[in-house]
């Protein structure tokens, strides 16, 4: 996991205690109170992690990487 080094206690007591109310409006408050802090603070949140990596050598294979980081075996050919 990346860690953007961003830390709210009050984010996280009203995340915590989002995560266990169970009357929905409350809850919506809750989660709409830590929206607000994220608004604030504005911090550096990551939107994507990309995880995978690939390694050949460039005169051997062909491959395109995928949107969703699926790495087949079927998509990778030998160069022409």
């Amino acid at each position: 996991m990346v860690s953007s080094a961003y830390s709210n206690p009050k984010m996280d007591e009203l995340i915590e205690a989002a995560a266990v109310e169970m009357d929905e409006a409350k809850r919506r408050d809750l989660l709409e109170q830590a929206n607000m802090l994220v608004a604030t603070d504005r911090p550096d949140l990551p939107l994507a992690v990309n995880l995978s990596a690939w390694g050949a050598k460039k005169d051997k294979l062909t491959y395109d990487p995928r949107s969703d980081e699926d790495t087949l075996a079927t998509d990778i050919h030998p160069k022409q």
